[in-house]
């Protein structure tokens, strides 16, 4: 049987190792997304104009 602080250790060490391909890929997702606006394949629209444009209200998001 291991010792549970090794085990402790190696979940740590394979949490870390998850969230740092997380980053990367959210690094990934952001690159690609600030090209699309540069290349205005996509535009930003403010969030309470996105809000009204698909009927929402600040009360229904809890806000």
């Amino acid at each position: 049987m291991r010792n549970p602080l090794e085990l402790s250790v190696a979940e740590a060490d394979m949490v870390d190792h998850y969230e740092e391909l997380l980053d990367e890929r959210d690094a990934r997702v952001a690159a690609e997304r600030l090209a699309d606006i540069k290349a205005h394949r996509s535009t930003t629209v403010p969030f309470d104009e996105a809000m009204r444009l698909i009927g929402l209200s600040e009360d229904e998001l809890g806000r």
